[in-house]
């Protein structure tokens, strides 16, 4: 039920994407790949992946994609370098729950975007 939402000229393809995020199984023994997982579906999604990858259209987007990413590790790798004195245990203190709150925060939009 979700192949006619996996086209990668649907507009439905981003409600498939994160319906398959939602139910796919992937925490799987190899075992239970080849009867429930993986092993089902694998082979379609990457033909979807390659039937992309050829479309010249998508090149510039990857190219700006993976350039923002770049750029925002860098800007992480910086952060991360600024604030880790501030995080050692033996500097506790007003300033730690704010940090690790704002890291959470920071990784769990991270998450969501990717």
């Amino acid at each position: 039920q979700f192949r006619p939402l996996l086209c990668p000229s649907s507009d439905g393809m981003l409600k498939g994407m994160k319906l398959l995020q939602m139910f796919l199984p992937t925490m799987m023994t190899k075992e239970e790949h080849a009867s429930f997982g993986a092993d089902l579906w694998f082979e379609e999604v990457w033909h979807h992946f390659i039937s992309i990858q050829r479309n010249s259209i998508v090149e510039p987007y990857q190219v700006r994609l993976f350039t923002r990413l770049s750029r925002a590790q860098s800007y992480l790798t910086r952060l991360m370098t600024i604030i880790e004195s501030f995080l050692h245990p033996s500097n506790y203190g007003n300033h730690s729950s704010p940090l690790l709150n704002l890291l959470n925060r920071l990784v769990n939009e991270m998450v969501n975007r990717i």
